[in-house]
């Protein structure tokens, strides 16, 4: 996410926040952030345009191994932090996993991002 943040908009269910920033490194494109709060729900919200998708689950809410897109983040050998690899999300509805952030990155052609 980049430093310009956007109006996310009145975004319902209630159990999620939206946040939304321009994409650093990205002209145009839009970073929504969303978070669902409910640790026992998934929760559905829609997507206007096709997205990459950055969903950091974990297998309990205070454990030490997280979870990028349903696979498990791992340090490389050298003690680095992997490249983070985003999935494809298609226009339309998509579920938030209980107790998740996900990031999306839309290409949205926004003025305020160029």
């Amino acid at each position: 996410m980049g430093t310009t943040v956007l109006d996310a908009g009145e975004l319902t269910p209630r159990d999620v926040r939206f946040f939304a920033q321009c994409t650093r490194g990205k002209p145009g494109s839009v970073t929504l952030l969303a978070i669902n709060l409910n640790p026992k729900s998934s929760s559905r919200i829609l997507l206007r345009t096709d997205a990459e998708r950055y969903t950091l689950t974990a297998p309990e809410l205070q454990s030490k191994a997280v979870d990028l897109n349903g696979a498990e983040l791992k340090l490389t050998g050298a003690g680095d932090v992997p490249a983070l690899q985003g999935a494809a999300a298609k226009q339309g509805e998509t579920e938030l996993p209980p107790a998740s952030t996900s990031f999306f990155v839309l290409d949205a052609n926004n003025p305020a991002c160029r």
